[in-house]
């Protein structure tokens, strides 16, 4: 265990680090910022504001909350739920600093000096993260942070956020429901079967901040559907304190038995 909490520790603290540093270089930035931009700049101030509480917490975390383990005198069982918490803080950590630092690359260019919605909205071509701007280092090295796979007898660490999956997981729980982002909306992808796509669903999302939201689908679920989630998307830049929406498609998996005749078949029922 010992072993395991030493990896965990030493990928977190160079996390801590490199966000510290974009903590740094984003408080010249904020001096930097015009004083007529007031929109720009409470932006900016909310976006800062939230990735560094995040930053806190997670420090928090791995500075108390573990002291319990390093003080232990064996393997404990509480170990894989604290590494679970701590892999959620750390992705949600890593969000935040991954839209500040993106917002900063690309000029606060949600926002014109007026307060106003830019024309350029932010869409899947920034999530994507091509941009080479002024911040590209911090924001290099915080997505390349926590990179480590770590193994025992029951679970295995994400090489990408370090969430703690069980053995038989062959994919990441908390990757395969990263968000997209499209303007000021976030959207996840769900995988449904057939069965719950005609009976109804009910989809669990870990959001940006750390929270769980449970969505009950009613619907008959075609393939076109999507469920939107008033306010839960990203800040909307000409008001901070309001937020766009999340959307959540949906993806159908049929049986592998139904030859293409009768998927199709069964994609234009649901389409009715």
């Amino acid at each position: 265990m010992f072993h395991a909490i030493f990896l965990v520790l030493s990928r977190l603290y160079d996390l801590i680090v490199e966000c510290r540093r974009v903590l740094k270089w984003t408080y010249a930035y904020g001096f930097y910022l015009a004083e007529h931009e007031h929109a720009k700049k409470q932006f900016f101030e909310y976006l800062q504001g939230e990735a560094e509480s995040g930053l806190e917490r997670l420090h928090q975390c791995a500075e108390k909350e573990l002291q319990v383990f390093l003080n232990g005198d064996g393997p404990s069982k509480d170990f894989n739920d604290f590494r679970t918490k701590l892999a959620g803080l750390t992705s949600v950590t890593r969000n935040y600093f991954e839209n500040l630092v993106r917002e900063l690359e690309n000029g606060l260019c949600d926002v014109d000096s007026n307060g106003a919605a830019s024309s350029k909205a932010t869409g899947s071509k920034n999530a994507a993260g091509s941009s080479k701007g002024r911040g590209g280092r911090g924001k290099g090295t915080v997505r390349a942070s926590m990179s480590s796979r770590i193994t025992d007898d029951n679970h295995w660490s994400c090489e990408q956020c370090t969430y703690a999956n069980v053995r038989s997981a062959t994919a990441c729980h908390m990757c395969i429901r990263v968000f997209t982002r499209e303007g000021n909306d976030l959207v996840a992808t769900q995988k449904i079967s057939l069965a719950e796509a005609l009976s109804g669903c009910t989809v669990n999302l870990t959001t940006l901040d750390g929270r769980n939201l449970t969505i009950i689908v009613n619907n008959v679920v075609h393939p076109e559907y999507e469920e939107v989630v008033p306010r839960e998307g990203m800040p909307l830049p000409k008001d901070p304190t309001k937020k766009g929406n999340l959307r959540i498609k949906f993806n159908i998996k049929f049986p592998p038995r139904l030859n293409a005749d009768q998927k199709s078949g069964l994609k234009k029922v649901l389409a009715a």
